[in-house]
């Protein structure tokens, strides 16, 4: 389960920064700054959902589960070894879906944030980022394809898809606007 849900987040951090760049690259003459900045933030609100919103659902799910152990077993389970690991259970899922998202889509907007450092990368940043992105979101695939037994190359192309389409319907998008 932590696993899944360090690459769904994953998932959704890489497509989502794909989306942050994408759309303001079509804007034009956006500072790479202002593409730091918003995207900066943009992977800490993911972190910040992501964590929130896993531990609080496993916090309560544990609790539940803690709720019918102690009705079955018609006794007080609460501090104990099971009562723990509930509770460390829902930290580490949250914070293993939260850091997906956060460590992916920063690997997104690394070329970026290479440009505040070095001098002429700029003008490459739009292409680079979301050359990376595609490539992170195909490894994503190919990865979760292996750990699923599924084809693992098949499985990157179709991560690797998704982001092709979000870049395309935003391009769309600045074409009909």
């Amino acid at each position: 389960m932590v696993r899944r849900y360090f690459f769904t987040n994953g998932f959704d951090g890489a497509i989502s920064m794909l989306g942050v760049i994408m759309g303001l690259g079509l804007l034009g003459n956006v500072e790479n700054f202002i593409v730091v900045t918003a995207g900066l933030g943009a992977a800490l609100g993911m972190f910040v959902s992501g964590f929130m919103g896993t531990y609080v659902t496993e916090s309560a799910e544990s609790e539940k589960r803690m709720r019918e152990l102690r009705e079955v077993l018609l006794t007080d389970v609460s501090n104990t070894v099971f009562d723990e690991a509930g509770r460390i259970g829902a930290l580490v899922a949250g914070l293993l879906q939260g850091s997906g998202s956060l460590v992916f889509s920063v690997c997104v907007l690394s070329p970026y944030i290479a440009s505040l450092f070095v001098g002429g990368l700029g003008a490459y940043s739009l292409p680079l980022s979301v050359t990376l992105g595609l490539v992170v979101l195909f490894l994503l695939g190919m990865l979760l394809g292996r750990m699923t037994r599924q084809r693992v190359v098949l499985t990157g192309i179709k991560m690797a898809t998704a982001g092709v389409a979000t870049a395309l319907i935003l391009i769309l998008i600045d074409w009909l606007l």
